[in-house]
């Protein structure tokens, strides 16, 4: 807010020196600075990829897989889970291999030995499209961001029936994607009785932040160091 020019990160994989600023402003959502130039480390896109689709009859059933799959040895490109059309169908987990076009049969076949007996079935085309570009977010609804972990999804789940949603765990459960038409002052109050944070990322403009902020006092002590005039949107 003083209009300093400050650099942060390094060209080294690992960097200890200093306070982490990049994942600093990163998680302000810009109310503490302007970021002015990036740098983005990236890497070689897969050759080819495979898709395995397994149906669950409940939750608990998939969320054991799920935890069985993020402890495995396997390097999955995604591990995704979601309600399975119709509504009373289960639970849909999505796996998805990356890498050599000569190495990826042979994953995708240890792939299906370790999840033995369940059936899975092989898919690609434009599963993950819908995906990349949240089409699968109705128009004018609200997509929420809320970190978890796969213990807590049972119970978010629970509260969600109250209201019309449409959702997806992703990273291994440790994500949910939430759309909603929702009502702000609902969502609120569902997040914070279960002490989860929410970070609205489509939808009608307001607030930006739902449920519990664990951080805001350090967050409130470090705009005070950085924007001390409050030139910036309040945290």
């Amino acid at each position: 807010g003083a209009g300093n020019l400050v650099r942060g990160g390094a060209k080294v994989v690992k960097n200890a020196a200093g306070f982490d600023l990049p994942k600093l402003m990163v998680g302000s959502l810009g109310r503490l600075g302007v970021l002015a130039e990036l740098t983005f480390k990236v890497f070689p896109a897969p050759e080819t990829y495979a898709t395995l689709a397994l149906i669950y009859p409940d939750l608990t059933a998939a969320l054991k897989d799920v935890v069985r799959l993020s402890l495995s040895p396997l390097e999955l490109h995604a591990l995704d889970l979601e309600p399975a059309e119709p509504a009373d169908a289960g639970w849909r987990l999505w796996l998805r291999l990356g890498g050599l076009a000569d190495a990826l049969p042979a994953r995708t076949e240890r792939l299906r030995t370790f999840l033995s007996p369940v059936v899975a079935e092989s898919v690609e085309d434009g599963v993950w499209e819908t995906v990349k570009e949240l089409s699968w977010v109705p128009a004018g609804w609200r997509l929420i961001k809320i970190p978890l972990t796969p213990k807590r999804i049972p119970a978010l789940e629970t509260s969600l029936q109250e209201i019309e949603t449409r959702r997806r765990y992703s990273a291994g459960g440790n994500l949910c994607w939430l759309a909603t038409p929702a009502d702000v002052p609902v969502l609120d109050r569902l997040l914070t009785v279960l002490d989860l944070s929410g970070l609205v990322l489509l939808g009608p403009a307001g607030t930006t932040r739902l449920g519990t902020d664990p951080g805001a006092p350090f967050a409130r002590r470090i705009k005070q160091a950085l924007d001390p005039d409050a030139r910036f949107l309040d945290l």
